[in-house]
């Protein structure tokens, strides 16, 4: 989920494997010869060359009948799979920078692209034991699990087309392409034009500290450990990462109130290019200050929905939005957009909530109060027994129209504590809090013509259901496994967004050189379909449907319980 473009996230790479380091050109194996020429066999894997240091690149296995894919190289070309028998399908390209790969013939698989010469720092792969993020492939390491997380989200590596510099893993974008060298840190010496201060800031001729006295450092300033960063995130090359969560978080750098988890950018003076994430506006709730939405997070009870669990591509703990409406002290922008803000829906206790903007000065953007009375239906409840001990703090136990049993308050199917005293789930195109009201999981989403939560009708009425690219969704367990939903802060109304491949890409945990995507697939000959892309399939984030837990991302932390990839109760 990410609240902004502004700062760009803009491909996908799967990190799977042992990182070593390469200089020089390898090519991959030959694949072997099929053992026999019936159409189920398949060939032994060819052997792996390299040349230069330390270069890694396995050839590919080729198959009777379907040309073998090039497997990813460290550097150098991928491996050409061979096979024996019938008209064979392309093979994948090599993960590699640029290049497509070559054609298939029959039964051969397609060459993977040129060698970039982009050096793979040595790190641990995903999975692997780790002490802290730099010890990743990914600069991620799982705290929970002190395991290395796979990200998903990336930035743009050395020589990438770019328009600003926080488009770049490394914060610099000099002439339209991310530098191989990094962003100056705070009270570096700069010129107008010249090398990009981290804090985006050049101020007579030094880089400019654009948190003032706060003392974590922001995004592309050195680091030696998590704790120093105010993203909470220190990458491989000892920088501090700007995004460990879908928004930047409070005290780092940004541009814009749209790049803020707490919807507010804090600059000096109107006109300069960068400022500091500013606190949420203040009012009275029943969640901890700093508990909004995408806040990185120890503990459940400090976030307003209850939730603190890890952020899909970074693995980072943040507070989780909640399906449907905003629950009480959520950022919001119109009282609809608060759970029981919404006086004319069909639910207990609406019209109860409303959006308190008294702490914006532009009057803009707020939080859900509820001044008195009981909760409304979807809002946050007292409840004891969740994964977390901590997450009746400060929750009541009275919701509306009470039927007399836990005074109705039960988790959701993300584990948020919410009302629910509805006697029969909804159909779509009824009213309803969250997805939780919704007969068999539909998502409760905004409709656009009404304006109201309703029910969504998932096209051709299949089940499970979730809101495909471009539909409607309140948070990322509304939307298909390879969208996330996209949204303003304090905005109800999302789309179900996803990300645009690029040429060159580099792990969001990391400022340093970064891997590269795989070249298109090679063009089937002889009979054969064209191979694969080298963009693989994408994890389920927090919410999102499963199979199994391996279907999701930060699996081990995050299981599929029930059919969605979350922490169990209990």
């Amino acid at each position: 989920m990410r609240v902004s473009r502004l700062f760009a996230a803009v491909g996908i790479v799967w990190l799977s494997g042992a990182c070593g380091s390469s200089e020089g050109t390898g090519s991959g194996g030959e694949g072997g010869v099929a053992t026999t020429s019936g159409p189920s066999s398949s060939a032994a894997e060819g052997s792996s060359s390299a040349s230069g240091s330390g270069g890694a690149n396995a050839g590919g296995g080729g198959m009777t009948g379907t040309g073998g894919a090039g497997a990813a190289g460290g550097s150098g070309e991928g491996g050409a799979g061979t096979g024996v028998g019938g008209a064979g399908a392309g093979g994948a390209g090599g993960a590699l920078a640029s290049g497509a790969g070559a054609g298939g013939a029959d039964g051969v698989g397609g060459a993977g692209g040129p060698d970039t010469g982009v050096e793979v720092p040595t790190c641990e792969p995903y999975g692997a034991t780790c002490a802290r993020s730099g010890d990743c492939c990914s600069g991620i390491c799982d705290s929970a699990t002190s395991t290395c997380a796979s990200p998903l989200s990336v930035c743009l590596g050395t020589g990438a087309a770019c328009e600003e510099s926080s488009e770049c893993c490394n914060l610099n974008c000099a002439s339209g392409r991310c530098s191989a060298t990094a962003c100056l840190p705070d009270g570096s010496d700069c010129t107008a034009g010249g090398a990009a201060c981290c804090s985006g800031m050049c101020v007579g001729g030094t880089c400019s500290d654009v948190n003032g006295a706060t003392a974590c450092q922001t995004g592309g300033n050195p680091c030696t450990e998590d704790s120093q960063c105010c993203s909470k995130l220190c990458g491989r090359d000892n920088r501090c990462v700007l995004y460990s969560s879908f928004c930047v978080q409070r005290n780092d750098v940004c541009k814009g109130d749209s790049d803020c988890c707490t919807g507010v950018c804090v600059k000096r003076n109107t006109s300069d290019p960068a400022g500091y994430c500013g606190a949420e506006p203040s009012t009275a709730s029943r969640c901890s200050s700093g508990g909004i939405d995408g806040a990185v997070c120890d503990s459940c009870g400090f976030c307003c929905s209850r939730v603190c669990a890890p952020y899909g591509p970074t693995g980072i703990a943040v507070c989780q939005p909640p399906s449907g409406c905003r629950v009480n002290g959520a950022l919001c922008r119109r009282n609809e957009d608060c759970c029981g803000g919404d006086p004319t829906a069909d639910l207990p206790g609406a019209g109860r909530v409303v959006c308190d903007k008294s702490g914006d000065p532009d009057g803009e953007i707020g939080r859900c109060r509820n001044p008195n009375g009981c909760t409304p239906q979807g809002g946050v409840c007292h409840f004891k027994d969740s994964y977390c001990s901590d997450t009746s703090t400060s929750a009541p136990n009275n919701c509306c129209s009470y039927l007399g049993h836990a005074s109705n308050c039960r988790l959701d199917a993300l584990g948020v504590p919410r009302c629910n005293a509805l006697t029969a789930c909804r159909q779509a195109g009824e009213d309803c809090a969250s997805a939780d009201d919704c007969c068999d999981g539909a998502p409760c989403v905004r409709n656009s013509e009404t304006g109201k939560l309703q029910c969504y009708d998932t096209p051709g009425g299949t089940t499970p259901r979730c809101v495909t690219a471009g539909g409607p969704c309140t948070n990322n367990g509304d939307c298909c496994v390879g969208t996330t939903c996209e949204y303003e802060p304090g905005s109800l109304s999302g789309t179900c967004t996803t990300d645009s491949p690029s040429g060159a890409t580099g792990s969001s945990g990391a400022t340093g050189s970064s891997s590269a995507t795989g070249g298109a697939g090679g063009a089937g000959g002889g009979g054969g379909s064209d191979g694969a892309g080298g963009t693989p399939p994408r994890c389920a984030e927090y919410g999102q449907l499963c199979g199994a837990t391996s279907d999701c991302c930060n699996a081990g932390t995050v299981q599929c319980y029930n059919g969605i990839c979350r922490i169990p109760p209990g």
